[in-house]
């Protein structure tokens, strides 16, 4: 039997402290917790655990994405990218991987398998599957199907990925294609 997929706490508070900032928090944890009593317990463990279940931060995307979707996940992600270069457990990662590879994107891109490793547990693992010069695809290779199936989170980490590429000056954008053999990371970009 396979171990339950978990992100990292940080993440999730993360979000929240976004949220927080922007005065949306209040509303969307009443949603929340009306729609789903039971992830009470799950925010509380994001103050305690290190790893917390992804099946609740997914619940909690759909709240934070209401009646908008995808669209607010991606500038989510964006704004969560920024947040993270200042503070929490990629932040060091991530700042020394823009300044030491910013004008080589691709280079630029293989800071994503660490984060992967940083911020997942049980969730296998990325691998580049092809490299280019305007491209490059990872492939989540032994990833449940809780990732694969979890669109809301995918426009997240679309935007976490684009907001990477502006930061190294690229006129670009990542998304992630789900197929038959899970899903991709795909990011393009010019010059």
């Amino acid at each position: 039997m396979r171990a339950e997929c978990q992100i990292s706490s940080s993440v999730v508070n993360g979000v929240r402290r976004l949220l927080i900032d922007e005065g949306r928090w209040q509303e969307i944890e009443r949603a929340l917790l009306e729609r789903d009593p039971d992830m009470e317990d799950w925010l509380e463990d994001t103050g305690r655990r290190p790893y917390v279940s992804f099946a609740g931060h997914r619940r909690l995307l759909e709240a934070v994405g209401g009646d908008e979707g995808a669209p607010a996940l991606r500038r989510l992600g964006h704004a969560r990218l920024s947040a993270a270069m200042d503070l929490g457990p990629v932040a060091p990662i991530l700042r020394c991987w823009v300044r030491q590879y910013a004008h080589i994107p691709t280079a630029l891109l293989h800071v994503a398998p660490y984060v992967w490793d940083v911020i997942l547990r049980h969730a296998g693992r990325l691998q580049i599957e092809e490299t280019g010069p305007h491209r490059m695809v990872y492939r989540a290779v032994d990833a449940p199907e809780a990732l694969h199936s979890a669109t809301l989170w995918h426009a997240l980490v679309e935007g976490y990925g684009t907001e990477l590429l502006r930061r190294s000056g690229r006129d670009g954008e990542v998304r992630v294609q789900v197929d038959a053999r899970g899903f991709a990371l795909v990011g393009t970009w010019d010059r």
